[in-house]
């Protein structure tokens, strides 16, 4: 009886772990394939507020155009803002939490 409780534990861990793979190469084939030519796979506007690719506190690769106006970014963030539920949490620059985001310092006044 034992025994076949731990084979049950190992197949779903397995699969669990199995789902968790699968995830990870489907998300980083999309980010690949929406990669556009120059490098960067997303432009925000940098005037829009509660986002995650305008908040201070977000740990993506991101850069100000520039003519300060848009934002280039190449990749997924964290964030790095204790007061968020998302802290320490992978992010979209599409993401955003009203009460707790702050504009970036880099994006012109």
């Amino acid at each position: 009886m034992e025994n076949s409780k731990e084979t049950l534990a190992r197949r779903k861990f397995i699969l669990r772990t199995s789902q968790a793979v699968a995830g990870v190469a489907l998300a980083g084939s999309a980010l690949t394939a929406s990669a556009s030519t120059d490098g960067s796979y997303f432009v925000l506007d940098s005037s829009l507020i509660n986002l995650c690719g305008t908040c201070q506190h977000w740990g993506g690769r991101r850069r100000v155009s520039t003519d300060g106006k848009s934002i280039d970014v190449d990749s997924l963030g964290w964030c790095n803002n204790p007061k968020s539920p998302n802290y320490r949490k992978t992010t979209g620059p599409k993401g955003g939490m009203k009460l707790v985001w702050e504009k970036w310092s880099e994006i012109p006044a």
